[in-house]
């Protein structure tokens, strides 16, 4: 029989106190590696205007639009939830340009009807 690991330890209380402190740390810095690069995508967006239309709006109509001229490896957003390691989120970042979502939707749309053209 195969035994399987589980949180009972953690949730009795009989895992070492050592142990505890480091996954109370370790979870505390990843929530704040996570809120930092969150501010800076916002500060990203909240600076730039659109790459169409050249207007600029809220950071949270702001959207990254992957440019198709190398491989997309993730969404901005899940890299970010996740808390990858920020140069692998930064090269992702120069992938992208910024847009509005009206303007994102657009490039979709004409993308969509490009490809089916085809």
């Amino acid at each position: 029989m195969v035994k399987r690991w589980t949180l009972a330890p953690v949730i009795e209380g009989s895992i070492p106190s050592s142990l505890a402190i480091f996954m109370r740390t370790n979870s505390k810095l990843l929530v704040q590696k996570r809120q930092w690069i969150q501010e800076f995508i916002r500060e990203i967006k909240n600076n730039t205007s659109c790459t169409d239309c050249h207007r600029k709006y809220p950071y949270y109509v702001m959207q990254f639009d992957h440019t198709g001229h190398s491989a997309k490896t993730g969404n901005i957003s899940d890299l970010v939830r996740k808390t990858v390691d920020f140069s692998r989120i930064w090269k992702e970042l120069a992938k992208t340009e910024v847009v509005c979502a009206n303007c994102h939707h657009i490039r979709t749309y004409k993308r969509a009807k490009h490809k089916a053209s085809l």
